[in-house]
């Protein structure tokens, strides 16, 4: 399966790979929404606008300790979500190992572009070939 990239408008750098995420509602008369994703390998964990969560109802909020780049730390709020991609639904641990369909995602400001991060990338073969402008996952 082939992401795309994506011209950066925002700052005229270079194309962004992206994808599309679909979140589930828990409330079966809400329909899942999909929302195109930066793929972000460096970022720890999923990242999604609270705009959107709100949206589908999602208001299990639960704080975490997050790292950065520079391994520094800071509690994030952040919410448990439901999530498939490319076809699959995405799976998380908790802590004590076991098998969870929750995900743990980040919020962010409302108008915030959504990030693809680590937790859901790595539960897939990823290629990114910059100088091509493809991005496989498997």
């Amino acid at each position: 399966m082939l992401a795309r990239y994506k011209e950066n408008l925002e700052s005229g750098a270079e194309p962004l790979p992206v994808a599309e995420l679909k979140i589930l509602s828990d409330d079966p008369l809400v329909e899942p929404q999909t929302v195109e994703c930066v793929i972000d390998s460096g970022a720890d964990a999923t990242a999604l606008p609270g705009l959107v969560l709100d949206g589908l109802g999602i208001n299990a909020i639960l704080c975490k300790k997050v790292h950065d780049y520079k391994d520094e730390s800071e509690m994030r709020r952040g919410r448990l979500v439901r999530l498939k991609f490319f076809g699959r639904e995405v799976r998380s641990k908790d802590q004590f190992g076991n098998d969870c369909e929750w995900v743990w995602v980040v919020e962010l400001p409302d108008h915030a572009r959504p990030i693809l991060g680590r937790d859901v990338l790595n539960q897939f073969v990823v290629t990114l070939n910059g100088p091509e402008l493809v991005c496989e996952i498997e």
